[in-house]
């Protein structure tokens, strides 16, 4: 029997915090971990977290068919409210590489896309090698929802990262502890460009959450099919 086609969701246009999707994080897995941040405001915010919310009751009710008579756990779901902000931020991410259940070895990335005019119209392209996606950075996200299942996390769903549809690519800056001071003329006009003036840069997280099983299925290929 085949399996049933998994979705790919986009959402909306946000800011991103501590984006790894360059290169993976290999800190706490050394398959290496994709993962990015979506900062939204409360308000558009509701429509994925009622979404979000729905799929984890429902991983948890399918768990509860499958686990006769144990009390199951409703993980926590994958996105943070600050009332202090107005914001919620949700959390995506892609195992980098894997074994698959049948013993087959996998490796996968995000798809990194923008928008540019081709002959007067706008396409969906890749974006160059060398730009590399920092926080602050402005862009929406295709990704699926996975449920899953563990005795110590309980029941819940994941986000999984296909990939991303940049609209501002701000890059890391790093200052190595020196200080600002005046210089000349021509490298003041040299360091013109976009830089990032918080630390939510190309950073690695702790992937916690704990949910079991492979993300390939859906993810082969590094999202390239996404539907920006």
């Amino acid at each position: 029997m085949s399996k049933p086609k998994i979705e790919t969701k986009i959402s909306p246009k946000g800011i991103f915090v501590y984006p790894c999707l360059n290169r993976p994080d290999t800190k706490f897995d050394e398959a290496g971990v994709y993962s990015v941040k979506l900062k939204l405001g409360v308000d558009e915010a509701q429509p994925l977290m009622e979404m979000i919310n729905n799929a984890i009751n429902q991983s948890v009710e399918e768990t509860k068919g499958k686990e006769k008579g144990k009390k199951i756990k409703r993980a926590d779901p994958p996105y943070a409210e600050d009332e202090e902000s107005n914001t919620v931020t949700f959390h995506f991410k892609m195992k980098a590489s894997g074994t698959r259940a049948d013993g087959t070895v996998f490796t996968q990335k995000p798809g990194l896309k923008c928008t540019k005019r081709i002959n007067g119209k706008p396409e969906v392209v890749d974006i160059p090698g060398d730009k590399i996606i920092g926080g602050g950075s402005i862009g929406k996200i295709a990704y699926s929802v996975a449920p899953f299942y563990t005795k110590l996390v309980g029941a819940g769903i994941t986000l999984r990262l296909k990939a991303v549809q940049m609209f501002k690519i701000v890059e890391p800056s790093y200052s190595y502890g020196f200080e600002a001071e005046e210089c000349d003329d021509d490298i003041n006009e040299a360091c013109e460009f976009a830089k990032s003036d918080d630390n939510e840069s190309d950073k690695g997280e702790s992937d916690e959450g704990g949910e079991e099983g492979s993300d390939a299925d859906d993810n082969e290929g590094g999202g390239d099919a996404a539907d920006f």
